[in-house]
């Protein structure tokens, strides 16, 4: 795996991540209380990731010239963004059973 490769594997996973977290917690006026969505925001945050990465490959790289175009780039992407909130709900689980 080349360096540029890992960018986009931590950037799409941390991306992703992220977006699971702001869908499971909301702020509320007394303190932090957990969204419950069904897993619906882990699907959401997958499919925006995998969206941005072939997207930005596709029509940044390609269409508009800004770079270079490259396959394993949106392979890479694509995974970082499902095992973003893969580790989330890992988190989440084991954070359970101690509580």
């Amino acid at each position: 795996m080349r360096q540029d490769e890992k960018k986009h594997l931590l950037l799409l996973m941390l991306y992703s991540a992220l977006v699971v977290v702001l869908f499971r917690i909301e702020l509320d006026p007394i303190g932090w209380k957990v969204y419950n969505m069904y897993n619906w925001d882990c699907a959401i945050a997958a499919f925006s990731g995998i969206f941005i990465s072939i997207g930005k490959e596709v029509i940044w790289d390609k269409l508009l010239g800004k770079g270079t175009p490259q396959f394993y780039d949106a392979v890479f992407g694509s995974i970082g963004s499902i095992v973003g909130p893969g580790i989330v709900l890992l988190i989440e689980g084991i954070a359970i059973m101690f509580v």
